[in-house]
């Protein structure tokens, strides 16, 4: 497989460093290893020194100068199209060969100081490439035999106060095959190895090559023989300054030397001192500044010819071990033969075993945690790179910040170490979600007080961890005004409205949008629209812009790099002063100028092709990579056609294809998509309103992917299936995880293909700004459903009660002013929780009882602590009360009304508590007189997950009845309870029913509730029934489609009626309640009333997106303009 040396081109400029492999054979570099040993020999036989004591620590260190003088092997070599091609990459075509020289690293030499080449030479800021060096592997290089160790990123410090207190802790090796070479930017800080080997030398040649104004090391003019020098091509006379007269200085034209951009940097070098110069080396050069790993010594009297020309060869791209690769992943996957696999697994190990124990917050809060680890710390790859990785994370289905880890180790150390990561990263919070499933599968229908609260102050914490993350991510995702409004409309875009397709269009508009901008498509006719109407006639091309003015700050236009504070603060470095464009000349407006310019935002983007280096396959080509996306689509739609034809699939498949279904066509990560499961396992009847909101609640606050809610919610539904709850976990978990999974694994093959393509580049940077959006939105829906009641099945918004209010402020300010983690912050959530808890127990407690308070507060400490560790391991069942349930019809009463479309039927449960386990439903409809053709107004209500939060329970609707006449309400209520007549405790069905006859007529009375059951009149029996309920309930197995469950034990089994179901009363807030709920309810009808507000679902969610239209469309027009 042919070497890919564009990449490496790219990785060099980009990074300051490549490798490149198998450049010679290893016969090839053996010989030049032979031929340096001899020079070595020479030079010691002519007394000169190959030790430097200034250089290097001991004698171990053997140094050889002068090589194109010694032997034409190293003329070939300096030389070598490989090597020139890569100098020419980041130097130009224009350069000078200021030296090339050798270092031995014998068993026991030493490391040199940190420094880098540049730095020597130039003082700070130190913006451009000047220098750099090809390195020749002459033997294999480890870092125990002495490898050349240098700081990844180091590149990119401009100034001497970037370099870390820690630099030397952040070294790693240059490791490479005898035959490789290695090609280093003169701004990257390194060091010598240490050789700690027995018996092993390490051989570096160094080639260091220099822009054309440096001064070289070496006057060639007077150290080459004239009969060397006429043996040269005038291309290498030219790179040795020998052309058109011995110099030593400037080659070429000085117009064609390459730019130099940046704060304080004009167009052209800046003028050099005498003693910013590298000085020439004469005879004796000993006493001279070197460069640290290519100085010289004098020269040899003798020479070594070969005539045998060294010729490139082309090798399979080697792996570097773990060590070398602390760097942005910009090496192809491991070969699995390689006998270092154990060490890059090793590796992965050290730096993500805890994640998934202490990764707390969500989606939002991981991404931050994987910049300051893989980004900040590591270096495994750059803030570049990461902003990249994040979008085409976020703009496929699936977990986004598990595709994110994924990634990075995929790219890092290859797909085992991948698949390790997403084990370390998953599994104790899916152990943990496993165990909860099961604990609530046993906790009856009402958790101990303690819980809801505990699960609330979880909640309000994480919401604050959410914002103060998306607000960092937000500055690292706005680059200009353009991306900065779609973050805000993404977020804006995202809280209008809610559907599965809803949040994938948003990341796609946000591409689009930023694409149009970039390719300034709609900048012409926006800006003639303007003027015309504004009437304002197009100014002359700028020429106040032709004159060199010192700019005041960064381009609006201009990356918003330093932005984090949150105070409009940009970079701390200088203010740029900019010579006159060349655009300016040709009229093009401002932002095109910069974008011609070296050093600019738009200079940057065009030049930056970066998701993955180029030069990364990922262990397969694009074709493999789209093969592997094909592959998952066709398992998708057969997954999908057998779910829909198979008869009789089984409760598991059912399960495993939704999680298939869910995975693969919801985006906008854990925040997101975890309250959208609810229609695929809640609806579908497997997991309870109740307990889909525990696990909601707790999934908040646990560490790792928010998607393993889903083995929560396969454990659950196999429980409660009778099924193997370890398989539902399985299962549940391997259908959510792998669409997003195997979608990303396979878009990196293809990204490497087409991620330097413009529109691309334009395409990720809106994809960006959008989801990080959506982040936004995520924070809205946690707050709205955050505070858990027992009273609420759905959560109410966390800013009812001023308490969590607070939580969460403190949990985002300690993240921002403190540096409070999000462990800290959690579990100072929880305590919090526990101490509302406490406070509102204690102020409920009658004041009368003041010599108790020691005793209660320890009472309430001591049930918090066992509430917290009962609602996840409690295995016993909670027994109910005994008592009467009663069902009564409340209204209509036996009178007359006048016709109304919204005529109220309304059912009331007394003693609510103990129909938890009855699964009680009333089915119901009204008839025209006697006839059963004339009935209408038919509802089922299905009381099985009713949260019973009010006592009486009450049951309502409305009717249109606008006939007049005689009417008659029939119900039928019906419930199960326990049957232990057989060898093991079945479910029985039983029903009973009720009639209330009234009349309507015009003139008739106002249906008023309140009034209706104000009086004390006596109905009949037949409109009221009572269940005399036991304490006791029974485990009920599963049994054909019948999932396992509980049932209550009735002390009768034949309910009686009731003395006098009227006695129920509905007051003034109750039954403005139910008028709200019910007109709530028909506005969201076919048919609204006339007095509903003007948009229904679908009208808001039109206006929402011609609002985010317009508003789009208005602020690109006010960019471009």
């Amino acid at each position: 497989m042919a070497f890919d040396l564009e990449g490496a081109k790219a990785h060099l400029r980009e990074h300051g460093w490549a490798r490149v492999p198998s450049v010679l054979t290893k016969e090839e570099a053996d010989q030049a290893l032979d031929r340096l040993w001899k020079a070595k020999e020479a030079a010691e036989a002519r007394g000169e020194e190959t030790y430097l004591p200034f250089l290097d620590p001991n004698p171990k260190n053997v140094r050889v100068f002068y090589l194109m003088e010694l032997d034409k092997i190293f003329r070939d070599l300096i030389a070598h199209p490989t090597a020139i091609q890569m100098v020419k990459a980041v130097l130009g075509e224009t350069f000078l060969i200021s030296n090339f020289t050798a270092n031995i690293a014998r068993p026991g030499s030493q490391s040199m100081a940190l420094h880098s080449d540049q730095s020597i030479v130039f003082p700070d800021p130190w913006q451009e490439t000047w220098a750099m060096n090809v390195i020749w592997c002459l033997t294999d290089v480890t870092r125990e035999n002495g490898a050349t160790q240098y700081i990844p990123g180091s590149n990119k410090w401009v100034y001497r106060k970037d370099i870390p207190k820690n630099a030397p802790e952040m070294l790693v090796p240059f490791e490479g095959k005898a035959g490789d070479i290695i090609l280093m930017d003169g701004r990257i800080w390194h060091t010598s190895g240490s050789n700690v080997t027995k018996d092993q030398d390490r051989a570096l040649l160094f080639g260091y090559y220099t822009a054309p104004f440096m001064r070289q090391q070496v006057n060639w003019t007077a150290k080459l023989p004239k009969d060397i020098q006429d043996t040269l091509d005038p291309e290498m006379k030219e790179w040795l300054g020998l052309n058109p007269v011995g110099n030593i200085g400037m080659t070429g034209d000085l117009r064609s030397v390459k730019k130099v951009s940046g704060p304080a940097q004009t167009n052209i070098p800046r003028p050099l001192t005498a003693s910013a110069l590298r000085p020439g080396l004469d005879a004796k050069p000993r006493a001279r500044a070197r460069n640290s790993d290519s100085c010289m010594s004098p020269v040899l009297d003798s020479e070594q010819e070969n005539s045998r020309k060294i010729t490139p060869t082309t090798g399979v791209f080697r792996r570097d071990d773990t060590r070398q690769t602390r760097i942005m992943g910009i090496l192809p996957i491991p070969d699995l033969s390689d006998s270092k696999i154990v060490r890059r697994l090793w590796n992965t190990t050290k730096e993500n075993w805890y994640l998934g124990f202490t990764s707390f917050g969500g989606p939002p809060v991981h991404f931050k945690i994987f910049r300051d680890q893989f980004v900040s710390k590591r270096q495994w790859i750059d803030d570049q790179v990461y902003q990249e990785l994040f979008s085409v994370c976020q703009a496929f289905s699936g977990p986004g910040s598990t595709k994110m880890l994924y990634c990075i180790n995929l790219i890092h150390d290859g797909f085992p170490s991948a698949v390790l990561a997403l084990l370390f990263w998953s599994l104790p919070g899916a152990l943990g979600m496993y165990g909860l499933a099961v604990g609530v599968s046993n906790i009856g229908d009402a958790l101990p007080a303690p819980v809801y609260a505990l699960l609330s102050g979880l909640n309000a914490a994480t919401v604050g961890i959410i914002a103060l993350a998306a607000v960092e991510l937000a500055h690292k995702a706005i680059t200009d005004r353009v991306t900065r409004v779609l973050v805000f409309l993404g977020a804006a875009a995202g809280l209008l409205y809610n559907a599965l397709w809803y949040f994938p269009l948003i990341i796609v508009i946000g591409g689009i949008i930023t694409v149009i901008h970039d390719f300034r498509w709609l900048h012409g006719p926006v800006k003639a629209v303007r003027n015309a109407v504004m009437r304002k006639k197009e100014r002359p091309a700028e020429t106040e812009e032709t004159i060199d003015l010192p700019r005041r700050g960064p381009s609006v236009d201009a990356p918003v790099e330093n932005d984090a504070k949150g105070d409009g603060s940009t970079s701390a470095g200088p203010s740029t002063s900019s010579a006159p464009a060349e655009g300016a000349k040709s009229g093009l407006p401002t932002s095109e100028r910069e974008a011609a310019q070296p050093g600019t935002a738009a200079a940057t983007a065009a030049e930056e092709p970066r998701l993955v280096p180029p030069e990364r396959r990922l262990n397969f080509s694009w074709k493999l990579g789209l093969a592997i996306i094909c592959g998952f689509l066709i398992s998708f739609v057969v997954i999908m056609v057998l779910r829909g034809v198979l008869p009789n699939k089984g409760l598991l498949y059912s399960l495993f294809a939704n999680m298939y279904l869910a995975g693969t066509i919801i985006f906008g990560g854990g925040p997101v998509v975890v309250p959208l499961l609810r229609e695929y396992v809640v609806a579908e009847g497997w997991v309870s309103p109740r307990d889909f909101l525990i696990g909601l609640a707790i999934i908040q606050s646990f560490p790792g992917p928010n998607f393993n809610f889903a083995v929560y919610l396969g454990a659950l539904t196999a429980l409660n299936g009778g099924r193997n709850s370890v398989a539902g976990a399985f299962l549940g978990a391997i259908g959510i995880f792998f669409p997003g999974l195997i979608l990303v694994h396979g878009t990196m093959g293809v990204w490497g293909s087409i991620r330097s393509w413009r529109w691309v580049k334009s395409t990720v940077r809106g994809v960006n700004a959008a989801a990080v959006g959506l982040i936004y939105t995520a924070v809205y829906r946690l707050w709205q459903i955050g505070w858990v009641e027992e009273t609420s099945q759905q959560g109410t918004s966390l800013a009812n009660d001023p308490w969590w209010v607070v939580v969460t402020a403190t949990s985002y300010v300690g993240g921002c002013w403190f540096g409070l983690k999000p462990p800290v912050a959690i579990i100072l959530g929880a305590v919090l929780g526990l101490i509302r808890y406490a406070s509102f127990r204690i102020s409920t407690t009658s004041s009368s009882n003041t010599s108790n308070n020691n005793n209660t507060t320890i009472h309430l400490v001591s049930r918090a602590v066992w509430s917290l560790v009962g609602s996840l391991a409690y295995l016993g069942v909670v027994v109910n009360a005994a008592g009467v349930l009663e069902i009564d019809v409340v209204f209509p009463r036996n009178e007359t009304y006048a016709p109304t479309d919204k005529f109220p039927i309304v059912f009331a449960l007394q003693n609510a508590e103990l129909a938890k386990h009855l699964k009680p439903s009333i089915h119901s409809f009204v008839r025209n007189g006697s006839s059963l053709e004339a009935a209408f107004g038919h509802a089922h209500n299905d009381l099985t997950y009713a949260n019973y939060s009010s006592e009486p329970y009450f049951v309502y609707r409305y009717v249109n009845i606008d006939t007049e006449g005689p009417h008659e309400l029939l119900s039928t209520a019906s419930w199960q309870s326990c049957d232990e007549s057989g060898d093991q405790v079945g479910i029985l069905g039983s029903n009973t029913n009720f009639s209330v006859d009234f009349t309507i007529k015009r003139g008739g009375q106002k249906v008023d509730l309140v009034a209706a059951t104000a009086n004390d009149k006596t109905c009949s029996a037949k409109d009221g029934v009572a269940i005399n309920v036991t304490n006791q309930t029974r485990k009920v197995p599963a049994s054909g489609d019948r999932p396992a469950g509980t049932c209550a034990v009735l002390a009768s089994s034949s309910p009686t009626p009731t003395a006098n179901p009227c006695r129920v009363k509905i007051d003034t807030a109750v039954a403005a309640s139910m008028s709200a709920f019910l007109h709530a309810a028909l506005c969201k009808g076919s048919n609204p009333p006339a007095d509903c507000p003007k948009e229904n679902a679908v009208q808001q969610l039109t206006v929402a997106g011609a609002a985010s239209f317009v508003a789009a469309f208005g602020a690109i027009g006010f960019l471009f303009a």
